[in-house]
C-alpha cells in the first residue's frame, strides 16, 4: 500500500465524534444520539454557495474525518482465458451481437479475441464480453 493511503487511514483513526457536520467533502461515519453507528452520510461543497452541505439532514453524531480511499480491488476474472467473438472491423462484441453496430458491420467478418486483448483496446464495456457458449 502507498504511504499516502496509510497516512489517510491513520488520520481517519485519530478522528473523534462531533455534533457538527464536518466542513470538508467526503463520506463520514455517523451515529445516532444513543451512540450506535448508523452508516454514513456524504458531505459535499455546494456548487454555487461553496459551503459544505450534507446529502440529507442529519441530527446525530458525525465522525470528524471522512472515510479514506480504499485500495483498488483486483480485476475479477472468472475466466481470464475466455475468447470472445467480435466484429473483425471495429473489434467490438456489441457490434457482432447486433447491439451497437459499426458502419462496416454489414460486410464485416468476425474474429476471436482474448479478454486481455479487449481490455488493452478499451473500446466497450465488459458487459458485452460473453463467450459463444454464454450467448447460446
Amino acid at each position: 500500500m502507498s504511504e499516502a493511503l496509510l497516512d489517510s487511514w491513520a488520520k481517519f483513526i485519530q478522528g473523534h465524534w462531533q455534533r457538527e457536520m464536518p466542513t470538508g467533502p467526503g463520506r463520514y461515519p455517523t451515529a445516532n444520539r444513543v451512540g450506535n453507528t448508523t452508516g454514513s452520510r456524504v458531505v459535499y461543497t455546494h456548487p454555487t454557495t461553496h459551503k459544505p452541505q450534507g446529502d440529507r439532514p442529519w441530527k446525530g453524531w458525525w465522525w470528524s474525518e471522512p472515510f479514506p480511499e480504499m485500495p483498488r480491488a483486483p480485476m475479477w476474472d472468472d475466466n481470464p482465458d475466455a475468447v470472445i467473438t467480435v466484429c473483425a472491423e471495429c473489434h467490438r462484441a456489441c457490434c457482432w451481437q447486433g447491439v451497437f453496430m459499426c458502419e462496416d458491420s454489414r460486410n464485416a467478418d468476425v474474429t476471436k479475441m482474448s479478454i486481455v486483448e479487449l481490455r488493452k483496446l478499451d473500446l466497450e464495456n465488459e458487459q458485452y464480453w460473453k463467450t459463444d457458449e454464454e450467448l447460446a
